[in-house]
């Protein structure tokens, strides 16, 4: 979640135009992931892995 947090913030002008307002801290994220499942990262996992591999394979 940290690292969430320090991306969301180097990232902020890009997210602004996005829509993303203000800086989004770690008590919200932590208590998001307390009430979701976290089978959906099992499922999510292996399509952003392979998205990533052709970058980082270089």
């Amino acid at each position: 979640m940290r690292d969430i947090e320090a991306c969301s913030r180097a990232q902020q002008n890009k997210l602004y135009h996005m829509g993303v307002r203000d800086s989004i801290p770690r008590n919200p994220l932590s208590n998001a992931s307390k009430v979701r499942d976290r089978c959906i990262y099992a499922d999510f996992a292996p399509s952003l892995i392979q998205v990533a591999r052709p970058h980082f394979s270089k």
